[in-house]
């Protein structure tokens, strides 16, 4: 059975805690977070997806206190438990960079943290893709980052470094992407940008909503390129997603290990 999702209007549920956050709906002790919608139905959709027998490689928390979060012996809320609990299910990939193409549109500056991808159009991009989302499905978005980067040469990698701002492109922030995240269900987002959402920001984040807020991972920089040509290829922007995260006691972060099969 699906865990209930209830509305976005609602947030927050911890109301001591911060903006639109979701502590406490799967118990005080939780520390998997939007994880739960990845129930065994939602692995079977995923599962379905599979038809082509291709596999295409991907690679490229509740309510802590800070003196928790520093010590180097806290296990709670580690990467560990994604591992418990791998992150398997149905995935959709909305390849921006195509969308804009096709629709005559301005193309993503990769390197700009003002150039966003708004509500509408990730609306718009599922719709043309037949892309049809339900809880515990995981929203992959190609930005196109990772391939202008690939085009820099090493002299000008070094001057991108070295910027005031370390700008990049990625999903808009405001609270209808939020309530559009969190609605839909999404047990996980993907990008192949460095934040998955624009970066830097001067609002509140996705990723203290997403990850604070309600547990739901953010995979970064992923590589995306040649799963945009298959699906391209094939006609078909949805399939099976696997994520084994490293099995590191309280860790923060870990390579994805992430393949897509379709």
């Amino acid at each position: 059975m699906v865990p209930t999702i209830p509305p976005f209007d609602s947030l927050p549920i911890a109301k001591s805690g911060p903006p639109y956050n979701a502590w406490g709906l799967y118990g005080s002790e939780d520390e998997l977070g939007r994880l739960h919608l990845i129930t065994p139905e939602a692995v079977k959709r995923g599962r379905d997806t599979i038809t082509e027998g291709i596999s295409i490689n991907l690679k490229f928390y509740n309510g802590m206190t800070l003196e928790e979060a520093s010590d180097p012996s806290t296990t709670k809320l580690g990467i560990h438990n994604f591992v418990q609990k791998p992150i398997t299910s149905r995935a959709h990939l909305l390849d921006i960079p195509l969308y804009l193409s096709r629709h005559s549109l301005p193309p993503l500056s990769a390197f700009s943290a003002s150039s966003t991808i708004s509500l509408a159009t990730l609306v718009a991009c599922a719709e043309e893709s037949n892309v049809s989302i339900q809880p515990g499905d995981i929203l992959v978005v190609r930005t196109g980052f990772t391939d202008e980067l690939l085009k820099l040469t090493e002299e000008e990698r070094d001057r991108l470094r070295k910027r005031e701002v370390n700008g990049s492109c990625g999903v808009a922030q405001g609270k209808d992407i939020l309530k559009w995240h969190w609605e839909n269900g999404i047990a996980a987002v993907v990008a192949d940008c460095p934040s998955y959402e624009a970066w830097p920001s001067q609002q509140l984040t996705a990723h203290q909503v997403f990850i604070s807020g309600w547990g739901l991972p953010i995979g970064e920089l992923f590589d995306l390129a040649e799963l945009a040509k298959k699906c391209q290829e094939i006609g078909r922007w949805t399939f099976f997603f696997t994520s084994m995260p490293l099995n590191v006691i309280g860790g923060i972060a870990s390579p994805p290990n992430a393949q897509a099969i379709l």
